[in-house]
């Protein structure tokens, strides 16, 4: 008969030993603490949510890596991938009179795995801490929250903290006197990855636009299913679709256009090509700004510079400037602030300044603005919020381990042969009752020298050996 096959852990999980778990609880602890100063309140969301919470804003991204199934009640449902969707959900639900709220968080996500372009698979379930302001409008709350990032890192000793900052607001405000359509710009922004790799990218990126129809005459046989064939085919396309997404009589009852003016009218939208010249004009600035990034003095001089020679003003530059002189204000050394105008981000909620935490090189939380998601997720009213997340596994990894490492404590107590196994479980008792960790070894022992190793790996400070006559003998292993 065959052995039953070894169940091994999914893909991306992990196992944590104690050592482990202390090294994250002490990262809680040392985060909260700080924060709590701050006025922000620990909340928590539940663990499963309605998946629709996460992909209303989310994006494409985010969204193919859920964890999700349906719940014995018929909800499709999904495990956490993020914490900020949840708490804006518990913000937004009857407590207006805590506006502004601070709320801050720690706990398990949950989004599938995928492999890195090293060949290393990242992990499918992690620890975010973070926090969200709710409320505030002013560049003052991005610079408490950009602070308050940094200033973890700081309690953390993480090495080499730098913030690198970019304005999506920024980019949405530049590419707005180009008088393109809503999906042409957002085209563009969903292009800024590309566009920071190199100026190169810019003629790549026009070439794809056209390709997709959004620049010339008709879309080509390249472009989007709805639009192969030419737009004499799009309003029938455009029906069918909404027929299929909703019953057409309830759906458009009551309203003043019919089904098939509404179906002509998308039509049109989605078969409308943008003018070539000012869609690459506007492209043009948008690589300029996007390939941007240093020390703030330097990328504003650049970027006003970009902007002037696209004929405009520098207005969409100034809130980007107050955030960074309030980040400044509230004790980010100057030194550590790097703008990024090409930082681009994979959920689309974001519509202000976002921005990462890099510790030694390596990104380990981040955040921004995302005002308007409170009404993208059903609330009555748009809030404007903004928050960020650390990765509490990308953190452990960067700091050094002596710094977040628990100290060793508490004894291990040992009785000196069977007969001293009654006063040992004494001593043990009493020393737990005095607070102290005392932690009973069953092995009747005469011999400690095999069981040093073993204690101290296990983090005791000390080794307690007791005689069936009560005498004790105390070996500190520090």
């Amino acid at each position: 008969m065959n052995s039953p096959r070894s169940i091994d852990r999914l893909p991306g999980m992990a196992d944590l030993y104690s050592a482990e778990i202390d090294r994250r609880d002490k990262l809680v602890r040392t985060l909260q603490e700080s924060y709590e100063l701050r006025g922000y309140q620990r909340v928590d969301t539940p663990l499963l949510e309605q998946t629709e919470l996460f992909i209303r804003k989310s994006g494409g991204d985010l969204s193919s890596r859920l964890y999700g199934f349906k719940e014995p009640g018929g909800y499709e449902v999904s495990l956490r991938p993020e914490f900020t969707a949840p708490v804006l959900r518990f913000a937004s639900k009857g407590r207006a009179s805590e506006i502004p709220a601070r709320y801050q968080y720690a706990g398990p996500v949950f989004r599938y795995p995928v492999t890195e372009p090293g060949g290393q698979t990242e992990r499918g379930e992690f620890w975010q801490l973070g926090a969200e302001l709710i409320g505030p409008n002013a560049p003052a709350a991005d610079g408490e929250i950009i602070a308050m990032a940094m200033e973890g890192l700081a309690l953390l000793d993480a090495p080499e903290s730098v913030v690198k900052l970019g304005d999506v607001g920024m980019v949405w405000q530049a590419l707005q006197p180009f008088g393109l359509s809503q999906r042409a710009i957002l085209f563009m922004l969903n292009s800024i990855g590309d566009l920071r790799q190199a100026e190169t990218e810019v003629h790549r990126v026009r070439k794809k636009a056209r390709d997709m129809g959004l620049t010339g005459n008709q879309p080509t046989a390249n472009g989007p299913p709805i639009l192969q064939g030419g737009s004499d085919r799009a309003p029938a396309l455009v029906e069918s679709v909404l027929g299929e997404a909703s019953n057409a009589n309830s759906f458009f009852a009551g309203g003043s256009r019919s089904k098939e003016e509404i179906a002509e009218r998308l039509a049109r939208k989605l078969t409308r090509a943008e003018d070539p010249a000012r869609f690459d004009a506007a492209l043009d600035l948008l690589g300029k700004l996007a390939s941007l990034n240093g020390p703030p003095a330097e990328v504003f001089d650049k970027a006003e510079d970009a902007l002037k020679g696209a004929g405009q003003t520098t207005e969409p530059l100034e809130n980007l400037m107050q955030v960074v002189e309030a980040a400044i204000c509230e004790g980010v050394p100057r030194e550590a602030i790097r703008l990024d105008l090409g930082l681009a981000r994979g959920i689309l909620y974001y519509t202000g300044v976002i921005f990462d935490a890099i510790s030694a090189g390596r990104p380990v939380g981040g955040g921004g603005r995302y005002d308007g998601l409170t009404r993208a997720l059903g609330a009555k009213q748009d809030l404007p919020s903004l928050g960020f997340a650390f990765n509490l596994h990308a953190i452990s990894e960067v700091i050094p381990a002596g710094e977040i490492e628990s100290k060793p404590e508490g004894s291990l107590v040992v009785a000196r042969g069977r007969e001293a196994a009654p006063a040992a479980a004494r001593e043990a008792a009493r020393l737990r009752q005095q607070g102290s960790r005392a932690t009973l070894d069953f092995n009747a022992r005469s011999d400690l020298e095999t069981l040093r190793p073993t204690a101290r790996s296990a983090g005791y400070a000390s080794i307690v050996a007791v005689a069936a006559d009560g005498a004790i003998q105390r070996e500190d292993l520090l």
